[in-house]
């Protein structure tokens, strides 16, 4: 399958879960409903949202592949949904690898203070489920993002290095 044709595959499935009559109940026979997994699954990587920050996710995953680490599950939010589609692999989870592209508050610089309540707002929500993760890579990018060439290599950098920070840990995790 063509890298094009698997982006767009990515795209309409992300669009898919989204909700453009807000508040309908869903309990036709269309409706989403839970089916039993194939096999048993192991470990999951969680891909966070956060829009341009998600390119930090392209790193992470550069870096687990160059590890040798593979997934049974791969799920993601938002911008983390269509990067872990690109790289979906196998099925459910007993381990779980979070990859957290949210904001680091503690080094917000003094011009983001406006935004600090909706930062807030996500790194609770964030948090929340990467609490039922064994094990968080969070990137350190920066505060400021947008679509540059620039930005896109430094998030892609950050998420390598922080793979590479946390091998040990990673192995660990894919082991056993």
């Amino acid at each position: 399958m063509t890298r094009r044709r698997v982006m767009l595959l990515g795209i309409a499935g992300t669009l898919a879960g989204c909700a453009f009559t807000p508040n309908r109940n869903e309990d036709g026979p269309d409706a989403p409903r839970s089916m039993p997994l194939r096999r048993p699954v192991r470990t999951a990587w969680v891909l966070s949202s956060g829009g341009p920050r998600g390119f930090t996710h392209v790193g992470v995953l550069k870096a687990l592949d160059a590890l040798g680490l593979a997934p049974d599950l791969i799920v993601g939010a938002s911008v983390g949904a269509m990067v872990g589609c690109l790289r979906a692999s196998g099925m459910g989870a007993q381990r779980v690898l979070a990859v957290d592209a949210t904001v680091h508050l503690d080094t917000a610089p003094a011009q983001a203070a406006r935004y600090r309540d909706a930062d807030l707002r996500k790194k609770a929500l964030v948090d929340a489920d990467a609490a039922h993760a064994d094990l968080v890579l969070k990137p350190d990018f920066g505060y400021w993002v947008n679509l540059s060439q620039e930005f896109r290599a430094r998030a892609i950098a950050a998420g390598y290095r922080e793979v590479l920070a946390q091998a040990v840990a990673l192995r660990r995790l894919h082991e056993g």
